[in-house]
């Protein structure tokens, strides 16, 4: 029995046969030629010129003329962007181009495609940005790093060994820095900041341990301007939509 799927919006169809208790699947255009043999577990939809196929619990990728341009090697393969993706063999992470080149080597424990080909990487603790040619132009470090929500140029950046917070570009450019006070990013471009009293500032930044007594934010812009009075909040909360929800004295 066979199945075809039509993908109008790329002129191809997905293919499926039954086989030995389970379904294979290939791609036909739409005059049913064959453009990939129906030896797949699974092919996905096609996203920026290719698709995700599975053989043997293992994916890679196909373009549009049916060519396997990743062979089936990876455990996961996401973020396919700009030519380029985020792979995974076990726990660990890199990237490659859609020819199978490597950029980035698969071992690192998070990569993220962040913004235009630059990629946020966690190397055994150590946090950096690297470019598409695989250059790391903010150097790795004892850091943690998260995009800023107001501009995706913009990267929050901890230093651990130094305690120090302060607003990057993707070139290790400094934006702006906050000496004497915690950051947190609270969505639509707003940020928290508030005076340091723990010792501990990466952990309180992350809120795995959140202060005892209440935080008192000074919401400010990417510049360090006072947006609105200090506010003073129970809870960790963000805003949407240019709005957010407080809590004092127990009440919301």
């Amino acid at each position: 029995m066979k199945k075809i799927v039509i993908l109008t919006f790329l002129l191809l169809a997905v293919l499926c046969a039954k086989a030995q208790s389970s379904y294979k699947y290939g791609v036909v255009n739409r005059n049913n030629e064959e453009i990939v043999p129906i030896i797949y577990d699974h092919i996905d939809s096609f996203r920026n010129g290719f698709a995700k196929v599975t053989k043997k619990g293992k994916v890679g990728l196909i373009d549009t003329s049916g060519k396997e341009t990743v062979p089936c090697l990876y455990d996961e393969i996401k973020d396919i962007e700009d030519g380029m993706a985020v792979v995974s063999k076990g726990n660990r992470y890199g990237v490659i181009n859609t020819a199978n080149d490597t950029i980035i080597p698969i071992k690192n424990l998070s990569v993220t495609n962040y913004f235009k080909g630059t990629f946020l990487v966690y190397d055994n603790y150590l946090f950096g940005v690297v470019d598409s040619t695989g250059k790391a132009t903010v150097p790795f470090s004892k850091s943690i790093g998260v995009p800023y929500s107001g501009d995706n140029r913009y990267i929050i950046i901890t230093r651990m060994d130094k305690s120090e917070q302060k607003i990057i570009d993707r070139n290790n450019n400094d934006v702006y820095s906050f000496p004497g006070y915690g950051v947190r990013d609270l969505n639509n471009g707003y940020l928290g900041i508030w005076k340091k009293t723990v010792s501990d500032q990466a952990a309180m930044y992350l809120n795995i341990n959140s202060p005892e007594t209440i935080v008192t934010y000074k919401i400010v812009d990417i510049t360090g301007n006072e947006i609105n009075p200090s506010l003073t909040m129970e809870y960790n909360l963000v805003f949407n939509n240019g709005l957010s929800r407080i809590s004092r004295d127990n009440k919301t």
